[in-house]
């Protein structure tokens, strides 16, 4: 093969070339402080180190999830350990009214300082963090509570406005946990429940397959929907029936049980909504429906919640519970405070118990839970280094042989045939 001048000159620039980027490169690496700088360096140790960065990518996000989970339980564990506290006063203070000795003077001022615990557990259930209110779910930029007051400012009932939402946190792979508590739960005594009027069984008295428009009489419109427990239900009186109002509440409402019966020792047929645990029971009529309102089970009032009707009902939370020993006191009923709010009372407070026992498996469920993450960010970490880290000795040494080559081919680019600019460099 004939080797022309020409051909000398594109060997001599391709190895310059060539030294060059190997120089190029041993300074990136040096400059890097790492040995797998591109794919191009060691493609199976780079598919090593980014699947190892992602580990840490997500482990270090559960990290901050599990920090975030810290402090809401924390909030929650300071202000449940509050209720308990005044509920612990509340019930000694119960225990002391049912004395029957006590004048007319003494259970007045008994009474004004239940009031007190009162507004002490409604501030309580109100509470307030720097991530807003503690009980609302994840309506937190409003009261959780709203206070009922009759004409001369006492305090008649206490209704739930915020909603049943849990916040969650993802704190590993395959793990979550709720990290806040709903208020209209952990402040209910026993499961609530709402029945129908006796407007449920006028004349005609609606069979539980009759179809509702033999009820709903020039009902407009014919179709519409309400909320149980915030879950929508769609009902149409052509065509339903009470039946498929219960079926349609308990596939569409899983925290409730809606049945229809005949009560005891009365006539016709009434639609039972009741909750499973212990809950508020909140049902709406929406729109121009107005399901509950024609059933008599609110009284009308937009968006009223439950218990404000003419129908049957069960409605005990603690606040009710301190409500009635109020009415209790001023009326006397040192029995009625004996055998029956004393007891409603310990109820709750057996409820908060098992709170504050939850929040503790909680707790330690995160510490567990943290201390894996930080074992894995640690072996994650440590792999990636040992796949990717420099070893400055060596990388030295290359990048001075490099620097050596680039020089021998530079002189003797310098030394081929024909003139060229590298003879004047």
């Amino acid at each position: 093969m004939r080797v022309t001048e020409s051909k000398m000159k594109l060997i001599t620039l391709a190895a310059m070339r060539s030294t060059q980027d190997e120089n190029a490169a041993a300074q990136s690496k040096l400059a890097s402080g790492k040995e797998i700088y591109k794919p191009s360096d060691d493609p199976q140790r780079f598919v090593t180190s980014a699947r190892l960065k992602s580990v840490v990518k997500s482990h270090d996000q559960y990290l901050r999830n599990i920090s975030d989970a810290k402090r809401f339980i924390d909030n929650s564990e300071t202000a449940v350990t509050k209720i308990v506290s005044l509920l612990q006063e509340t019930r000694m203070l119960m225990v002391r009214a049912s004395n029957e000795t006590f004048t007319t003077t003494d259970l007045q001022l008994m009474g004004d300082e239940m009031r007190q615990q009162l507004d002490g557990l409604i501030q309580f259930a109100n509470s307030e963090t720097v991530d807003g209110k503690i009980f609302g779910g994840t309506k937190t930029d409003v009261n959780p509570f709203e206070v009922k007051r009759d004409s001369d400012g006492n305090i008649i009932d206490v209704i739930y406005r915020g909603n049943r939402t849990k916040m969650k946190r993802t704190i590993s792979e395959d793990s979550t946990i709720d990290v806040n508590y709903i208020g209209s739960e952990l402040f209910q005594v026993d499961k609530d429940w709402m029945e129908s009027s006796a407007g449920a069984s006028v004349n005609p008295i609606l069979a539980p397959d009759e179809k509702l428009s033999a009820y709903f009489t020039n009902q407009e419109p014919k179709q519409g929907y309400f909320t149980v427990q915030d879950k929508r239900v769609w009902f149409d009186i052509e065509n339903d029936s009470l039946n498929d109002i219960a079926a349609r509440i308990n596939d569409k409402v899983p925290e409730a049980n809606a049945t229809v019966e005949t009560p005891v020792g009365g006539s016709g047929y009434r639609l039972r909504i009741e909750t499973k645990n212990e809950d508020q029971l909140i049902i709406k009529d929406e729109g121009a429906g107005r399901f509950f309102e024609r059933m008599q089970m609110t009284d009308g009032t937009a968006n009223s919640p439950a218990n404000m009707g003419s129908g049957n009902q069960n409605d005990l939370s603690l606040f009710n519970v301190i409500i009635n020993t109020i009415g209790n006191l001023e009326r006397g009923e040192y029995s009625e405070i004996s055998n029956t709010r004393i007891a409603e009372l310990s109820r709750g407070l057996d409820r908060m118990d098992k709170v504050i026992g939850e929040i503790g498996g909680q707790a330690a469920r995160l510490e567990n839970t943290e201390s894996r993450v930080k074992d894995i960010l640690y072996l994650s970490k440590k792999s990636i280094s040992e796949n990717e880290d420099l070893e400055y000795g060596e990388a030295i040494t290359r990048l001075r042989m490099s620097e050596f080559k680039l020089q021998l081919a530079i002189s003797a680019a310098q030394n081929a045939p024909g003139q060229n600019l590298l003879k004047f460099l």
